[in-house]
């Protein structure tokens, strides 16, 4: 070392020789580095047989060549009388004459309990449910369309006639109906005639070509029918591409079962493959209420009510991230209100358990188990109370949501353009209390009520 004294430095200045260049030792990684570099996840293993299935089954036997004959020859005559009875059954239902037959036969009925009713003295109640049947059928006989018809559509003078009269004893100041109106109606009724059902129509293409399509797919595809490829054909359907035929299918399985909660999920999403966003959110609801616990229902229901712009009002909270709606989404309405009635059905064993133990009949386990017991029914029973209140008007079986915007109407009819109206927002919630030709009331929480068209709604349960 190399020693330097600086002029008037107090204490010299030391320099150290520099040391010799050695290997260089790799600097330790830094915790940012080891985070950017995780380690590698392998993969399961594979390529070996697995488990074998427990149990056992037993296949069955070939049949012989004479006995497969048999077997396949004879369902055939069975199979073509199935066939002609199946193509006369739907020649009947798409034959265009049978609504009015079947509208000339109730107005006969009806025409006759008018008689029968007036020379008994019924009540006015009595006598307007009948006058709104006789219109309904009325309609139905002459073909007419429009959903508030007036007297001049129905093509002839004496039906008109009983028409504007019938409309004045339901809706006018002078509420009495001709002494005569009975007779003259059954009349004009004898004289209207209806063409009677031709069985040669079941040769039609339309009657017999279905049933000739399923004997031929029966032929080729018997061996692979079974019970679970029919029920998948919506779905294989949607699969396709064909959302309108899945559509159509699923909107019949509602038709017949409209609780089936599965049914309206897959019709919302055939009707959002098809840019039907409105009506897909309203089915989407319609299976939230009645299935909310399913994760798929939810997530599509969140899903169709971006799309559509709009949530039902009693149901925007199941979307929010408040935790309080997470409790009642865990069942239905429904389900809430079968566990209220099953706590309150607790409740009363309980308290007569308590009863049984004051009166000195009871039992240690009875003195505890007792109150336990009557506890946990009270608190069942309000968490019942909450997850129904907390779905508001959907809980009610007669709750209808609008899927689209539209007009809310005070009277039942469009023709009347000086009736007040209001609008109706698309995602409203509201009870259908009342129906007529076409149209439904809704009642809201407000205490607001109006008539819109039927086609305008979708029912939450029915």
């Amino acid at each position: 070392s190399v020693t330097i004294a600086a002029p008037n430095a107090p204490k010299p200045l030391t320099l150290a020789p520099l040391a010799s260049a050695g290997p260089s030792t790799p600097a330790a990684p830094s915790p940012a580095e080891i985070e950017s570099s995780p380690a590698k996840i392998p993969s399961p293993p594979a390529g070996i047989p697995r488990d074998p299935l427990p149990g056992s089954a037993q296949a069955a036997r070939p049949l012989t060549k004479n006995t497969l004959i048999l077997c396949l020859l004879s369902p055939g005559a069975g199979l073509l009388l199935f066939w002609f009875w199946l193509a006369l059954r739907s020649a009947q239902r798409t034959d265009p004459a049978r609504p009015r037959r079947e509208a000339h036969a109730r107005l006969a009925a009806l025409l006759s309990e008018m008689r029968t009713s007036a020379s008994s003295g019924s009540q006015r109640s009595t006598l307007n449910s009948q006058l709104l049947a006789w219109q309904h059928d009325t309609t139905a006989l002459w073909q007419v369309l429009h959903a508030a018809p007036s007297a001049t559509a129905l093509g002839d003078a004496a039906w008109s006639a009983l028409w504007t009269e019938a409309e004045r004893a339901l809706y006018g100041p002078k509420t009495a109906l001709p002494t005569d109106w009975v007779a003259r109606a059954e009349a004009a009724l004898a004289a209207k005639r209806v063409p009677g059902f031709k069985p040669l129509r079941l040769f039609l293409p339309r009657n017999l070509l279905p049933f000739a399509a399923l004997l031929a797919l029966s032929v080729f595809s018997l061996p692979f029918f079974s019970p679970s490829a029919l029920a998948a054909e919506p779905a294989s359907a949607y699969r396709s591409g064909d959302f309108a035929a899945a559509e159509k299918s699923w909107r019949d399985t509602l038709a017949k079962t409209p609780t089936d909660w599965i049914a309206r999920h897959n019709l919302s999403l055939a009707l959002a493959q098809q840019d039907r966003a409105g009506e897909a959110a309203a089915q989407a609801a319609a299976a939230f209420v009645q299935n909310p616990a399913d994760p798929s229902v939810r997530w599509h229901f969140a899903l169709a009510c971006a799309k559509a712009g709009f949530t039902p009002a009693p149901l925007a909270a199941f979307l929010s991230s408040d935790p309080s709606p997470s409790l009642a989404r865990l069942a239905s309405p429904a389900q809430w209100q079968r566990a209220l009635i099953a706590s309150t059905v607790v409740a009363a064993l309980s308290l007569g358990w308590i009863l049984l133990n004051a009166y000195g009949a009871g039992s240690r386990l009875a003195t505890l188990g007792a109150p336990l017991l009557l506890g946990l029914s009270i608190v069942a029973a309000a968490t019942a109370i909450f997850g129904v209140f907390a779905y508001g008007t959907a809980a009610d079986e007669r709750a209808v949501v609008a899927w689209h915007a539209g007009t809310l109407r005070s009277i039942p009819t469009e023709a009347d353009t000086t009736q007040k109206t209001t609008p109706l927002p698309a995602g409203s919630i509201a009870i259908a209390d009342k129906a007529f030709l076409g149209w439904t009331r809704l009642s809201f929480e407000n205490g607001q009520t109006g008539w819109v068209r039927k086609e305008d709604l979708v029912s939450l349960w029915k």
